[in-house]
């Protein structure tokens, strides 16, 4: 074996460490953010997500369903913000320092979507994805796009927006 060879095959060995020649390398991948609620994990695609705010002062707003915290003012732009703990099904808890306001975008509307801590931006393959039929109990399914079991036997649950956000009737 040559010199050359020997070079080849380390980076050969390093790159399946890394899993760059696993056949993932041109598999479409899928950006999430993570977050909490009621101890669980929960995510948003990166593309629905227009930015994440500290919980400011948020002007409740008289005859609003339960899950209508009120609004805010992002920058001169008034953004509904939504507890969806309870249509989850989730235990209702204070908030900490932590907790974040996630503005999502669908179709064009934007809501505020109320998460007890915002934990990172993962990327992982879209097939890796799966869907949410038996893992997830049904109240949370219905809201489930997809599931992602990661290798620390971290279950998130991706949320579908759109359904979430038509059933709230935002």
């Amino acid at each position: 074996m040559s010199e050359n060879e020997d070079i080849l095959s380390l980076v050969r060995d390093r790159n399946l460490e890394q899993g760059q020649l696993t056949g993932t390398r041109h598999e479409a991948k899928v950006r999430l953010l993570v977050f909490r609620l009621g101890g669980e994990w929960y995510a948003f695609e990166a593309q629905q997500v227009l930015e994440i705010s500290r919980l400011i002062d948020i002007t409740r707003v008289p005859l609003t369903p339960s899950h209508i915290m009120g609004v805010v003012n992002l920058r001169g732009d008034v953004t509904a913000v939504v507890d969806i703990r309870r249509v989850l099904g989730l235990p209702q808890s204070s908030l900490s320092e932590a907790a974040r306001i996630i503005v999502t975008i669908n179709e064009g509307l934007q809501a505020g979507i109320l998460a007890e801590s915002v934990i990172e931006m993962i990327e992982a393959p879209r097939s890796a994805l799966q869907p949410p039929l038996l893992t997830v109990d049904s109240d949370r399914a219905r809201y489930a796009s997809s599931i992602l079991q990661q290798k620390d036997d971290r279950l998130i649950i991706i949320l579908n927006l759109p359904t979430l956000l038509n059933t709230l009737k935002i």
